[in-house]
Parts: structure tokens; C-alpha cells; sequence
């Protein structure tokens, strides 16, 4: 009769370290068209040849799953791709020798659906390429360790941490929300409109602005009317430091900064060439506050302690620079920290009275939100409970000023915000 050998003990402990560690006993390589489920059951997946979704096909990726390329591959979306990491298993898309070469990214084609939720990507080229005429694409919960985002359709972006940044041409609708970005900022450029940038921390880096928006280009060759401006875009709550500029608006009178911190910047915390900036705080910045070329409205913001002119008029159009907190309640001491035509005939007059008399308040979606709820409870109509500090909202502080003999600003003041949280009926 034929005995068995008994496995060493040692052995057998390193066979199943093993095997817990790659999820399976052999590597799984795979390459060209792909679709159906992949588990961590078969990791690490080792691609040997670019990967290729077609369309009409789906690809979704359980959490754990392993996936390796080659130097110069390349995984190219036109039908489905779910990609379900979860928080204790995120899925990573890395190179199988970092040290031979990048991978070339993911690149999402038109008519495809995308869903990236808990992913690594790691030593790529770009890490993601979205396409024009993408049907869907979310981004959730991700890191992307280089080669950031390039956004041609409407996308979902959120919560992420992401390293060389977004950018956004032709795409429209984008929501950008709650990342973290690294070396390199957002920029929204090229017939791209109405997008929503909030709540996002970034530095972005020497020589790069935080946030930026760019032009259309409508006629290459005729220089006269070759540009017109990005437009409707929304930046707000955003936390922007160590960079070049933190927001810069090149043009269009329909883009609106709001509730942004901006400080640490090397030559401006903000440019203006259009739009409007309110209730945004900047301070500390080494250059300039706000560099301004256009009509701008700049209204119920905290300016003060930038290195050069808290504001600085380099255009030749009056400037609405009214109920601003300046740092001090002394005009004398304001119009010291205002470049304009009273420095340089060519320019436009900044008008900043009235001005305020004590810093506002700086506030988050979330603590708006809080307010209009609050207005709400006590008999006032701020307009619907939004987190964003809308008209309705300010005749609703208005009215609760008037009523509570508080002067009527539309500002949460400290005075107007410990009446507001105190009071138990409306009087």
C-alpha cells in the first residue's frame, strides 16, 4: 500500500501565505476583449496586450482585484465598465514593472457607460481619458497617484484624491466634488460651461492655478473674434493654497465664486478677468489679493493681509468692489490697499463703499444650509434649503435683521448669528 508523505508544517504555512497573497495559485494574463466578472479569486490579472471593452459589452471588477500592464498598454472603454472596489479592498490598475515604464491609462470612448468607485491607479501615463459623447461616466472614492483626468463628456467626480489634476474640455455639467488635487489644479477650457467646482482641496503647485477658466474657440484664424469665455461655471467652497493663482476666471460675465479660502499663493489669490466673487476669504497671499481686468462684481468677502494691493485694477472698467471687509473699518487705511485710477489715470475706479465694519462670516454649503433651515423655522422663506446663498436667502436675513432692529445687510454677521440661533419664535 502506497503511504502519503506528510507536508512539512513550514511548507504548507508558506503555500497558504502564498496563496492568500496572490488570491489564486497562478497569475491569470489577459489581453484584447474582454468582459464578464473578474474576482480576486484569480489575481494578480497580468495584461499582456492592451484590453479592449466592446461596445455592448460589460467588464465589472469585484473589490481586490489585482491588475498589472505592460509598459506601453492601454485599457480602452467603448461599452460597460463597473468597477466596485470597496474601502478595505479598493481595485488597482498598475504597471507590472514600475521600473521599465508607465502603462498608457484607461480611455473611455463615445456611447460608453463608466463606473469607478474605490480604485488605485497608479504609473500611468493618464490615468483616465474621458471621451466625447460618453454616455455616463462616476468616479467615487478613487486615488489616482499620477497622471490625473481628462474630462470631454459629463462627468461625476467626487471624493477622490487625485495627482496632476483635471482637465476639462468640451465637456459641460461636470460636477468636481470633494477631492483632493496635488500637483496640478482644474482647468475648464475649450466650449466647456456650466460646471459645478465645490468643496475641493487643492495645491496645485508652482507656476499652476488652482482653478481656471478658459475661452471657446469659435473662429482659429480670425483673431478678432476667435475667443468668447467659458460661462455659468460654479466654484464654490473650495480650499486653494500653495500655487501660482488660486481662481482664475479669464472671462464671462455668468461665472460665480463663492465661499472659497484662498491663501498662500504666489502672485494673485484670485484673477478676474469677468464674473462675479462673493463672500470668498483671501488672505495671506504673497502677491497680489485680486488682480482684476473686467466689469467684475467683488462683493461681501474678507481681502486683507496679501503682500502687494489687497486689489489691484489693471483693466480700464469700474470695478463694484462694495461691502467688502478689508481688514480695517479706517477708509484711510483701505484705499492704501486699492490700486486704481487714483494710482494710474488709465485704469478704472474700484468702488468699494460702502465697505464693511467687521469681518463676515465665511461660510460652508453645509453651515448655509444650516442658516436656511434655521430661517425657515422661524416663519422666514430663504427660497429652497440649498446650502447656497441665493437672493431668497438674503431678503430672508434681511427680514430677520429688520425684525430683530439688526442693520439690514443680507450677511451673517456675529451679531445676526447669535440672534438667529437664540431666538425660539419669530417676533
Amino acid at each position: 500500500m502506497l503511504k502519503l508523505r506528510r507536508i512539512p508544517k513550514i511548507v504548507l504555512l508558506g503555500f497558504m501565505a502564498m496563496l492568500a497573497f496572490t488570491g489564486s495559485l497562478y497569475a491569470k494574463d489577459v489581453g484584447r476583449m474582454v468582459s464578464g466578472v473578474w474576482t480576486e479569486v484569480d489575481n494578480p490579472y497580468n495584461v499582456t496586450a492592451s484590453l479592449l471593452i466592446p461596445s455592448g459589452e460589460t467588464l465589472t471588477i469585484q473589490e481586490g482585484v489585482k491588475i498589472y500592464f505592460k509598459k506601453n498598454l492601454a485599457i480602452k472603454v467603448k461599452g460597460n465598465l463597473l468597477i466596485k472596489g470597496s474601502g478595505s479592498k479598493k481595485v488597482i490598475f498598475s504597471a507590472e514593472d514600475e521600473s521599465s515604464g508607465k502603462w498608457y491609462g484607461m480611455e473611455v470612448e463615445s456611447g460608453a457607460n463608466v463606473e469607478i468607485r474605490h480604485c488605485l491607479i497608479e504609473y500611468a501615463s493618464t490615468a483616465i481619458k474621458i471621451g466625447r459623447g460618453v454616455k455616463k461616466v462616476v468616479i467615487d472614492n478613487c486615488v489616482i497617484k499620477e497622471g490625473g483626468i481628462k474630462i470631454e463628456s459629463k462627468s461625476d467626480i467626487t471624493n477622490s484624491e487625485i495627482k496632476g489634476g483635471i482637465s476639462i474640455e468640451y465637456g459641460d455639467n461636470n460636477l468636481i466634488k470633494g477631492n483632493i488635487l496635488t500637483d496640478g489644479g482644474i482647468s475648464i477650457d475649450e466650449n466647456s460651461d456650466n460646471n459645478v467646482i465645490e468643496e475641493n482641496s487643492i495645491g496645485a503647485g508652482k507656476n499652476r492655478s488652482g482653478i481656471y477658466t478658459g475661452y471657446h474657440r469659435t473662429d482659429y484664424w480670425n483673431a478678432p473674434s476667435r475667443f468668447t469665455y467659458s460661462m455659468g461655471n460654479k466654484i464654490t467652497g473650495n480650499t486653494i493654497a500653495n500655487c501660482n493663482r488660486g481662481i482664475y476666471i479669464s472671462g464671462g460675465s455668468s461665472n460665480i465664486v463663492s465661499y472659497n479660502v484662498i491663501g498662500n499663493t504666489t502672485d494673485a489669490g484670485m484673477y478676474l478677468g469677468g464674473g462675479t466673487a462673493i463672500h470668498n476669504s483671501i488672505r495671506g497671499n504673497q502677491g497680489y489679493g485680486i488682480r482684476v481686468d473686467g466689469a467684475v462684481k467683488i462683493n461681501n468677502n474678507e481681502i486683507y493681509g496679501n503682500t502687494k494691493f489687497d486689489l489691484y485694477n489693471e483693466g480700464s472698467s469700474e470695478v463694484d468692489a462694495s461691502n467688502n471687509w478689508w481688514g480695517t473699518s479706517d477708509e484711510s487705511e483701505i484705499v492704501t490697499k486699492i490700486f486704481d485710477y487714483f494710482q494710474d489715470a488709465k485704469k478704472g475706479i474700484v468702488n468699494f463703499k460702502p465697505f464693511l465694519k467687521e469681518p463676515p462670516i465665511t461660510m460652508s454649503r453645509s453651515e448655509i444650509l444650516k442658516i436656511q433651515k434655521r430661517l425657515l423655522e422661524l416663519g422666514y422663506d430663504p427660497g429652497v434649503a440649498d446650502g447656497l446663498m441665493g437672493a431668497k436667502t438674503k431678503d430672508a436675513i434681511k427680514s430677520f435683521q429688520r425684525d430683530n432692529s439688526l442693520e439690514e445687510t443680507g450677511i451673517i454677521d456675529e451679531k445676526t448669528k447669535e440672534k438667529l440661533f437664540s431666538k425660539i419664535d419669530k417676533q
